[in-house]
């Protein structure tokens, strides 16, 4: 039976072709009709009538049919067939990796899909023997400025239990929503949503049945029972409800991936623990600063500034030492500028610029003054104990001279009751060069939470959100408060696609390579092989060709078509390739055409091809 590609081809036409030039259309159509004249099948045919190309290519794939192999002996005349092939456009100057009769049998096909990948890889197969070749446009390198997708996607979870994994659908169901897919039907709201997919969701509780549905016109009802159906296999589940809080104070001091969570007053209410992270927060200045701990040895007018937080965010703050106490104990401090822009609350120091005072020096004694709070008192007329009864964050040290030698002892930070012995007549000197002071940033619009990320819902059944609360994990973090309500579908929104992102695919037009009419032909094989066949049948009309040939030796490279070579690998600067050989098929008439081949590293050092064989070196 004769196959007519009449119709394909003609019904390609477009419409306003066959309006404006209907001669032309009529024209087109009866030139591929009378391609495929066939006398054989054509009762009013005159004698000595001979099929035309496509008939030629209909009636040869008949020959080749196993029934009929021996209707024309010349399928093994390699003449003939190069002559046929010819004849038909497919003109060969080389040796093909495929029989030549079973090109005849595809050429039709080939023809038909000219100029599509498909094409390029059949035309590889034929010319040699594998079809690895990848054809890519440079155009989708390019920036497009807003240009990517962003898109949806819907789920609803229902119960998991041993009645439905028992239940011998299920396997089925679970296996087969992605591919086959199925709808999901709410008994009490009647709401029917086809599936995309199903998967199980797994919760410190339970499992649940996650089902990714197409958007529905109406919503369910919480606690409604959803009928599964998958290609006549059926189950039956419970639809659990999506938690969603609200922020309704939203505090301060809080950061970005500060973790939400929440909990259930009831033990009988049936709760799946979900994944909440704080999103986004606002940006905020410091109004005022407390003093936590007031420290030793500061002057008045010493600055105050703010460590750089974890983000690099914030700036301009600045403050003073407005008030001390006799030894330097910071009492208060006055914001200059309030500074702007964090996005987390600073950790303060001060910059000490005046000298520290000269140490205090304390008679032992057994009454010794409580200014620092330490007591002291006599163990015998020649020890002395010193009881420190404060505590020094900070590890202020202690110097107990007698006779001209030194005694030291640090608090380490806790309550200490440490034992000093010195002779009766010594004199101890307190030193306040480690006493630094606490200040603590107040503020009332940094780290406010603005977002929530959602990363896995909290799931409830049905729709009692009385019983709940919320509490936020966090550093500085204070005053958010919530509410709570619930939804029965769950969305999620992504970018379908990085077209348009900086960055991704953000090269930009060159008018030569990067445009619109470009693209790039890979394959093992040496672009010197198959650039005058793929010119004369593939070669899309106004686009311009780039071939990368992948070669792997002693260091692994492509091999452009203009012979310039470029790296897959890293290879070591300064490395001698003295076995990489020449590759395959490409011959070099002088030494000087060779050097024209370099390869170049990541660091941007190039090296020659400067040998007959084929050796790299690095290029002066």
């Amino acid at each position: 039976m004769t196959i007519s590609n009449v119709p394909v081809i003609t019904a390609r036409i477009p419409n306003f072709i066959r309006d404006t030039y209907p001669a032309f259309a009529q024209f087109v159509e009866d030139y591929f009709n009378w391609l495929e004249y066939d006398p054989a099948h054509d009762p009013y045919a005159l004698p000595g009538a001979t099929p035309n190309f496509l008939a030629i290519l209909n009636n040869w794939e008949k020959n080749l049919d196993p029934e009929d192999y021996n209707v024309s002996p010349a399928n093994d005349n390699d003449a003939y067939l190069n002559a046929l092939l010819n004849d038909m456009g497919f003109i060969l100057q080389r040796q093909i990796a495929i029989p030549k009769s079973m090109l005849l049998t595809y050429l039709r096909d080939f023809y038909l899909s000219r100029g599509s990948v498909q094409s390029f890889q059949m035309l590889f197969k034929i010319l040699f023997g594998d079809s690895l070749v990848t054809i890519t446009y440079p155009r989708e390198e390019m920036l497009w400025l807003d240009a990517a997708n962003y898109g949806q996607t819907h789920y609803i979870f229902t119960k998991l239990d041993s009645t439905i994994t028992s239940n011998p659908n299920f396997t089925y169901i679970l296996e087969n929503a992605a591919l086959l897919g199925g709808t999901a039907t709410g008994s009490q709201s009647k709401v029917q949503a086809f599936i995309e997919a199903i998967d199980v969701v797994h919760y410190p509780q339970s499992d649940a049945l996650r089902i990714q549905i197409f958007l529905p016109t109406q919503e369910f009802l919480p606690g409604d029972s959803i009928r599964i159906e998958v290609n006549g296999y059926v189950i039956n589940s419970l639809l659990l409800s999506v938690v969603i809080p609200t922020v309704d104070a939203t505090g301060t001091g809080y950061m970005e991936n500060d973790i939400v969570s929440i909990t259930s007053s009831n033990p009988g209410t049936e709760f799946y623990s979900g994944y909440i992270l704080v999103e986004h927060t606002s940006l905020g200045s410091i109004q005022a600063v407390s003093v936590a701990n007031s420290g030793l040895g500061y002057r008045v007018g010493d600055a105050v500034r703010a460590k750089p937080t974890s983000t690099g965010s914030g700036a301009n703050f600045s403050a003073y030492v407005k008030s001390v106490g006799p030894n330097g104990e910071i009492s208060e401090v006055t914001v200059y500028d309030p500074g702007y822009g964090f996005d987390q609350i600073p950790q303060l120091y001060v910059v000490k610029q005046q000298p520290l005072p000269a140490p205090t020096p304390i008679v032992l004694s057994p009454n010794i003054p409580a200014s620092f709070g330490q007591t002291g008192e006599f163990v015998s007329s020649e020890m002395q104990t010193l009881k420190f009864t404060k505590w020094y964050p900070y590890q202020p040290a202690f110097y107990l001279y007698n006779t001209g030698e030194t005694a030291t002892v640090y608090l380490n930070g806790y309550w200490a009751d440490t034992k000093v012995y010195v002779g009766e007549n010594a004199v101890a000197y307190i030193t306040v060069s480690n006493t630094n002071a606490w200040l603590i940033p107040i503020t009332d619009d940094i780290g406010q939470i603005k977002k929530l990320n959602i990363v896995s819902p909290y799931l409830i059944l049905g729709n009692d959100v009385t019983t709940l609360s919320a509490s936020v994990s966090s550093v500085n973090g204070t005053g958010v408060t919530f509410s709570f309500g619930v939804q029965t579908r769950f969305t999620t929104s992504s970018w379908v696609d990085q077209k348009g992102f900086l960055e991704i695919n953000s090269v930009l037009t060159d008018d030569n390579k990067y445009q619109q009419f470009s693209y790039e032909l890979t394959s093992t094989e040496d672009p010197l092989l198959y650039n005058d066949i793929v010119d004369d049948l593939l070669h899309p009309v106004g686009y311009k060709r780039f071939a990368v040939t992948e070669k792997q030796g002693f260091a692994s490279i492509q091999v452009s078509a203009n012979d310039v070579t470029k790296y897959v690998q890293p290879i070591v600067v300064g490395t001698v390739f003295t076995s990489f050989a020449t590759p395959p098929n490409v011959q070099y008439d002088s030494i000087s055409e060779a050097n024209d081949i370099w390869i170049q590293d990541f660091n941007g050092n190039r090296f020659n091809l400067i040998t007959q064989s084929g050796d790299f070196i690095k290029k002066d």
